[in-house]
């Protein structure tokens, strides 16, 4: 889907020396003039029509059949009004057809200079020439078709057939015009985002830039290049969202089922292992987890038992015995603080697994509390539910019923479990890429030629700071090769894309000083790419 009004590189053709056009008269008033003309005429060169006796086969018309005799006398007296219409007729005719055009007069119209430049103050949409605004005529006096600063917010769609020339008449001259400007301003330039599926605009939008100088603002993401980026590295997210945004995308590829239930058991499925990840040492979670918790049970409870081992360590627990036990035991035990539990006569302490042994040489029968608003309980809550969830939601299901959840969504995050792919969107965690900091020149003792290494990849920045940065970011992931990857890849990276967007108002409000630099957004073959929510 694309296309606006035509560019045309040259002026049109005006019809007159006016500007106005001739209009022609109308055919019934041609009529007319004729027809008198014809009738005055005729009846100045022609006899009278013949008398009653003059003509004896008129007359005996007239006996037989007098409706026939008034249709000839009619006859008699208009035949050289039509003839005259008739004859005119063909002669207007053969002129407007032959003639006229070679004697029109042709001028052409000249437009005035290019309405705007790179250095103007807001980005402004050059679309093409404008003559008559109501009817499809040429103007001698062509002006531009801008659209400003204001009119941009709301976007523009080129739409049209295959071949009509969209990408080469719109996308192109549009994408230079927006990225070109104030290009020399690095404060202020635009940054963007660009994706597309037939593979060779990412390339126009880097000559793009090279031209207007800004060749280091262009990044590029797709299977086999330097960039890593993961879908679910989005901290601001929560996991509910990022799993309904998956279950979404599923029912875009593969068609939207009728019953509600699979998008909801698909949602409530990544949820929580969302969850569960987040909850893990580093918090890291990819698509490539998600599947693989998702097809091997195992896995998924070896998680749930580490993130319960780790709230166990985490929240603060406390050893309640009695009060009889603490006397008898009272020189063993004095290492630590002991206070008494409100309302009964039991003794607690801060538990450690020191106090666990001593307790249990003494043979004092022990019981271990969790302490409420002490430090991990709310973390110990989380795990609890993911915990609750698995026992009491997932595993109560049918055996069938969730080897059909299971395959339903594999069938999507198996593609992220390939290495060519994992490698790219399902990167490991953020402690394991310190090379990228070098090959970003965060380090000093970084070389710059780092990022050249074969097979060395780097973090794609978080889309917030691309924006702010002025970054151009690009997805080359050409459909004819994994048309089904390609377009998830281009769903995620436009909702990732358009959440950062939608954090700017909060962020301009509360910096109000600050300068908010556009954001571009270019697509080609939007169809593609477009979801029922956006």
């Amino acid at each position: 889907m694309h296309a606006i009004p035509t560019l045309r590189g040259r002026s049109l053709r005006a019809s007159d020396p006016s500007g106005k056009g001739v209009e022609p008269m109308k055919s019934s008033t041609l009529a007319i003039i004729g027809a008198a003309i014809g009738a005055v005429g005729g009846q100045a060169l022609k006899a009278p029509f013949p008398p009653p006796g003059a003509n004896p086969h008129l007359d005996l018309i007239a006996w037989h059949d007098p409706g026939l005799h008034a249709a000839i006398r009619v006859w008699y007296h208009a035949w050289p009004a039509i003839a005259v219409v008739l004859g005119g007729s063909l002669c207007l005719s053969v002129w407007r057809v032959w003639f006229q055009p070679l004697a029109r007069i042709v001028r052409r119209g000249r437009l005035p200079e290019w309405p705007t430049s790179s250095g103007d103050d807001a980005p402004a949409l050059v679309v093409g020439e404008q003559h008559h605004p109501v009817v499809p005529r040429e103007s001698e006096r062509p002006s531009w078709l801008v659209i400003p600063e204001k009119g941009l917010y709301t976007g523009v769609l080129v739409v049209g057939a295959v071949g009509t020339g969209k990408t080469t008449a719109c996308m192109y001259p549009f994408a230079r015009q927006l990225l070109s400007w104030q290009a020399d301003d690095p404060r202020r330039r635009a940054g963007a985002l660009v994706l597309e599926v037939k593979g060779d605009f990412c390339y126009q939008v880097r000559q793009i830039l090279e031209d207007a100088g800004r060749g280091d603002d262009y990044l590029e993401i797709g299977l086999g290049g330097s960039l890593q980026w993961n879908p679910l590295d989005d901290p601001l997210l929560d996991s509910y969202s990022l799993a309904y945004g998956v279950a979404s995308l599923i029912n875009q590829l593969f068609g939207k089922s009728r019953e509600p239930f699979w998008q909801q058991a698909y949602t409530n499925l990544v949820r929580w292992i969302v969850e569960l990840h987040r909850l893990l040492p580093g918090g890291w979670v990819t698509l490539q987890d998600v599947y693989r918790c998702t097809v091997d049970a195992d896995l998924l409870v070896d998680r749930i038992r580490e993130a319960q081992k780790l709230a166990d360590e985490l929240r603060q627990v406390r050893a309640v015995i009695s009060r009889k036990d603490m006397v008898a035991h009272s020189e063993a035990l004095k290492k630590w603080a002991w206070k008494q539990v409100p309302g009964t006569e039991n003794m607690a302490s801060r538990f450690d697994p020191e106090l666990g042994k001593r307790l249990k040489k003494l043979k004092v029968k022990c019981r271990r509390e969790a302490v409420e608003g002490g430090a991990g309980s709310e973390f110990a809550e989380r795990v609890e539910a993911v915990a609750r969830w698995y026992l009491k939601d997932w595993m109560k299901l049918d055996a069938k019923l969730r080897t059909s959840i299971v395959e339903g969504i594999s069938v999507f995050l198996s593609l992220f479990d390939q290495p060519e792919v994992a490698g790219v969107f399902c990167p490991p965690p953020p402690k394991d890429d310190a090379l990228s900091k070098r090959a970003d020149g965060d380090d000093e003792e970084g070389p710059p030629e780092v990022p050249a290494m074969p097979g060395l990849r780097r973090r794609l920045p978080p889309l917030s700071e691309l924006i702010e940065g002025g970054r151009v970011l690009a997805l080359n992931m050409p459909a004819g090769a994994n048309p089904a990857l390609a377009r998830a890849i281009g769903v995620l990276l436009k909702n990732a894309w358009m959440q950062a967007l939608l954090r700017r108002p909060a962020e301009a409000a509360r910096r109000p000083g600050r300068y908010m630099r556009p954001a571009v957004f270019i697509c080609d073959e939007y169809q593609s790419l477009q979801t029922s929510s956006s």
